[in-house]
């Protein structure tokens, strides 16, 4: 889970392997799932830091 949230969240992708369909975006699909949580004590603090910066091209993947 995020740090100081009540949800554990997942996030499924499934993709086509076969070379005839994976370059149609028909052959993706994004399943999110998010499950509560009663353990976690949700955080009332605010972070005023910036949210990092993560370089993303698409020879990453």
């Amino acid at each position: 889970p995020l740090e100081g949230h009540k949800y554990d969240r997942t996030l499924y992708l499934f993709a086509c392997r076969n070379p005839s369909c994976w370059n149609t975006s028909a052959s993706w699909t994004a399943i999110r799932c998010q499950k509560f949580d009663e353990t976690v004590e949700e955080s009332d603090q605010i972070d005023d830091a910036p949210p990092a910066t993560v370089p993303v091209s698409a020879t990453d993947w």
